[in-house]
């Protein structure tokens, strides 16, 4: 993870505690997923979600330019795209934050600031969900498609380096942090 100036590390480590209420209250959510979107929605857990997201994409956009934000808000979109928001809190995101989001990965390619830890994670989410990404610039697909959906098994992704990264985190620390 990149370094990151205090504020932006206070803000990060608040958006990542609102991301952990919102996988506690998907999990704490009862019936048939039905019931469990409808809970998620009447509570404002999807509406938070909705923020988070907004307030990571703020953060990933000039000046602060944020990677940190941005691997969070990619992800985010990502994930509402590939797991029910019933199981992870995150759904309603806004249709233009995922244009944003796609606009500002491709700067941040244009720019040459996607770093190897981000490559491995855009490899895997354009794997299981590259359909996600089907608004994005032509030259940011060819990127995506072209990178190894199986490099996060040899990356050296630990707890240590993934924990207080929100839902990001714990899914990758589920993915690549196994028992072998």
């Amino acid at each position: 993870m990149q370094t990151e100036n205090p504020s932006t590390r206070r803000a990060l480590d608040g958006l990542a505690r609102r991301e952990l209420w919102l996988l506690e209250r998907a999990v704490a959510a009862t019936g048939l997923m039905e019931d469990k979107f409808q809970q998620l929605h009447d509570t404002g857990v999807f509406a938070e979600a909705a923020a988070v997201h907004a307030a990571y994409l703020d953060m990933a956009a000039p000046p602060e330019s944020s990677l940190e934000g941005l691997k969070r808000a990619v992800f985010l979109g990502w994930y509402e795209s590939s797991e029910p928001g019933c199981f992870t809190g995150v759904g309603e995101l806004n249709p233009a934050a995922h244009q944003r989001s796609d606009r500002l990965l491709y700067d941040a390619y244009r720019e040459g600031r996607v770093d190897a830890e981000f490559a491995v994670m855009l490899g895997w989410y354009w794997f299981i969900a590259d359909y996600r990404f089907k608004a994005a610039p032509s030259e940011l697909i060819t990127y995506l498609s072209g990178l190894d959906p199986e490099a996060y098994r040899q990356f050296g992704f630990t707890r240590a380096a993934l924990e207080s990264r929100g839902q990001m985190g714990v899914y990758w620390v589920s993915m690549a942090c196994r028992a072998a």
